[in-house]
């Protein structure tokens, strides 16, 4: 698939569906805002993924266990039934599995196994005991689950058994992620590794030498070892309980020297771990994204481009040079508080609940305005015509604007939030800017969720207001063709 063909293309895959990224917890802890920020970076990628045309493909480990995925997969089907239309939004990927209850049932086994076990995000409830003869069934019988994650389950459960799987497509066989990270930790140090791939500091960031972060991610992970399960339980990274097999009880922070080496090392094992599954069906363009975070993000980038160069066996390009989401607050001291930031977030659900029927109602009809947009988009960029393409983008979103217009209610202000999408043409990359509802003293930016690099780097054209006020939080992403 090349970079003009690749606006047709019909799936996408997301790496911030990731469910370590988003694990439930019953308590309002410190950690709460950085979840909300995430589930807010989920339901922005699969608006504008939608907005494009594409179907979300989602491991079913994801469909499962990811709790940001399941309460924005609740929303948006939800919109889709009150639309009443008959519109697939998510699809199912199985692997070694036959349905979406084989797939958890398959997963419950697993639970406290001694090899590979399965540590649950969305359900830590499950523990470390087994769960026996465990079911979808049996899981939403238990009192702990709560009304939320019971109706969210439900919902996903019920849309995969109608939906039909995309048909897979993989590429040429892969080593799965242990023998990668094997393989990189056997690697030599690359000096020049930094000027090969042309990396590009970010704007308002301080440049990471590429070759620096690359050979200290080497030392990281000879330092956490790759001959026990550790690494391929991902969770062990990120608990604050001793690495498994360390002799003296040290924990991943101590053996990587420090919690930056360590958010390196999450960075580059969660994309690396991302890339085997998204090319294990072959058929979908993979946006990968960092995890949010404000200081570290230049070091984080690289690491992402890393593993990604490693797992092609060779540098990949970066997609659209740039910050692609962020969360700011735009007035000073109009949001003080984390409390305070996530009920404006909810607030913004809520009013989704209004707006998105709109949009489901047109992406139901294959006649619509919505349709003829895309067509029109599709038609120029195949032609290489990016004139004609940045017109039909333009036109496309601003239609898309018009049917989330309850998305930005006068109750929420005058102050919209920014969005860009970024489409590839010959020569570069065109891009358009919508506005959907945020709260009045927040914004948020968010560019390339549809877009493709096609093996090329290009250029973005910056949504107005990129920059201003404070910012909350911010992941960088990258598009890529595995």
């Amino acid at each position: 698939m090349n970079a003009l063909a690749s606006i047709g293309a019909r799936y996408q895959y997301l790496e911030s569906l990731d469910s370590v990224r988003t694990p439930f917890t019953s308590s309002d802890d410190a950690a709460g805002e950085t979840r909300e920020l995430a589930r807010l970076q989920i339901f922005s990628e699969v608006l504008m993924s939608l907005v494009l045309g594409r179907e979300i493909v989602v491991p079913q480990s994801y469909a499962f266990d990811s709790w940001g995925f399941q309460q924005v997969a609740a929303t948006f089907l939800a919109a889709r039934d009150e639309a009443g239309v008959q519109v697939s939004p998510f699809r199912l990927h199985l692997f070694g599995a036959d349905s979406f209850d084989d797939a958890v049932a398959r997963m419950l086994g697993r639970v406290g196994l001694a090899d590979r076990p399965f540590v649950s995000s969305a359900f830590p409830e499950l523990g470390g005991e087994p769960a026996g003869d465990a079911s979808v069934d049996w899981l939403l019988e238990r009192d702990w689950l709560g009304d939320e994650r019971h109706a969210a389950l439900l919902a996903v459960r019920r849309e995969f058994t109608r939906a039909e799987p995309p048909e897979s497509r993989p590429g040429p066989p892969s080593p799965g992620l242990s023998a990668l990270l094997t393989d990189f930790a056997a690697s030599d140090a690359q000096p020049g590794w930094d000027a090969q791939r042309g990396l590009d500091a970010q704007p308002g960031l301080d440049a990471q030498p590429g070759d620096e972060v690359r050979n200290q991610l080497v030392r990281s992970i000879r330092a956490l070892g790759t001959g026990h399960p550790g690494l391929d339980v991902r969770s062990s990274l990120r608990a604050a309980a001793p690495w498994p097999a360390d002799p003296d009880g040290r924990t991943a922070v101590d053996l990587v020297g420090g919690q930056d080496r360590l958010d390196e090392t999450i960075e580059f094992v969660d994309t690396l771990y991302n890339a085997v599954v998204a090319g294990s069906f072959g058929v979908a363009t993979t946006s990968f994204s960092t995890a949010l975070d404000n200081d570290s993000l230049a070091a984080r980038q690289t690491a992402q481009q890393v593993a990604i160069g490693h797992y092609r066996h060779r540098l990949a390009a970066s997609a659209v040079p740039g910050p692609r989401f962020e969360v700011r607050v735009a007035r000073p001291g109009a949001v003080t508080t984390k409390t305070a930031v996530r009920r404006h977030i909810r607030e913004l659900y809520a009013s989704a609940d209004n707006a998105l029927p709109q949009l489901f109602e047109q992406m139901g009809r294959p006649r619509s305005r919505f349709h003829q947009g895309l067509k029109a988009l599709r038609a120029a960029q195949q032609d290489g015509n990016a004139k004609a393409a940045r017109k039909a983008l333009n036109d496309h979103v601003k239609h898309v604007e018009s049917l989330l217009r309850d998305l930005r209610a006068p109750t929420f202000g005058l102050r919209a939030s920014e969005a860009a999408i970024a489409v590839a043409v010959e020569g570069g990359t065109i891009a358009a800017t919508t506005l959907w509802s945020l709260p009045a003293s927040l914004q948020i930016v968010l560019a390339g969720a549809g877009a493709v690099a096609g093996g090329a780097a290009g250029t973005m054209l910056e949504a107005p207001g990129w920059f201003k006020g404070k910012r909350r939080a911010a992941a960088l992403l990258d598009v890529v063709e595995l």
